[in-house]
Formats: C-alpha cells, structure tokens, sequence
C-alpha cells in the first residue's frame, strides 16, 4: 500500500500546500501604511488619500532572504529562532579541552557500542540459516529418519 492510497479520502497533500503557503506568507515582510486620513486634506468618512500620499507615506518592506525549503516542495524549516535553546548552550570549552574542535568531535562520537563491537567476527558464526531454510528441514519427515539412522537410533 501505497501514501496515496492510504490518504486517499483526506487531501492531505493539499492541505500540506496550504499550511506551508500561510507560513512563508505569515513570515514575508509586509508594508507599513503609515497614511492617516484627514492630514492635509479636506475630512470626511468616505475620504481616501492620493496616490502621491500613499506612495509617500507607505513603508516598503525590507527584501528577505529567501527560505532554506524554498525548492522543496514536500519540507518545511522553520527559520524562526528557538530563545529557549540559548541557556543550554556551550559558552567556554569543557574542561579536559583545549580546542572546540576537539570538544564538537568528542560529542560527535556514538556513546552506546556499535553492532559491530557486540559481535566481532571471529565470534560471529560461519553460516546464518534463514528462517525458511529452517522450516524446511523441520517440515520434511525424511531428514528426521535419516538423522536417527546416523545416530544409531
């Protein structure tokens, strides 16, 4: 079974679609209008400004730097940042230390053994039967009689 045929009664690709839109939309600048009717002109409640005031009192917004999953179309990174991951982060070099680098590559190693250190291969056997290999010999009568034939039995 396939994503899409188990999604295939909800939209969820559509809905991703939308979600991500309104992310990149809510995070996108926008322009501060800072045109207050009335200033400089005859008042009234259908008063609208002039172009030439709008375009004059109209903060544009400042160009963004474009997204990291701008050309991933199945991701979205969130660009904002986490203030609550500040306290936990190194502000000096740990003690036995003398480099960062040393440090970042100490923390970079696996702290659990790996698969191959809990079974080296000089202790590891020879040969590996499948399960199905097993059930074959088990299933078949004639393996067991000439087993007991062998043994004496």
């Amino acid at each position: 079974m396939t994503l899409a045929q188990a999604f295939e009664d909800d939209d969820v690709v559509e809905e991703f679609r939308v979600e991500k839109s309104e992310l990149t939309s809510r995070d996108r600048p926008k322009d501060v209008d800072l045109t207050l009717p009335g200033w400089g002109a005859w008042g009234g409640t259908s008063l609208k400004p002039s172009k030439r005031r709008k375009r004059r009192f109209v903060v544009k917004a400042a160009p963004t730097v474009p997204r990291h999953d701008k050309d991933m179309v199945n991701v979205i990174v969130s660009e904002q940042k986490n203030h609550g991951l500040a306290k936990h982060l190194v502000t000096q070099v740990p003690f036995p230390f003398s480099e960062a680098s040393s440090s970042t590559e100490n923390s970079r190693r696996a702290y659990a053994p790996d698969e191959s250190s809990l079974c080296p291969p000089r202790t590891r056997p020879a040969y590996a039967a499948s399960l199905r290999h097993l059930s074959d010999h088990v299933s078949s009568g004639a393996n067991l009689r000439a087993d007991r034939r062998r043994r004496g039995g």
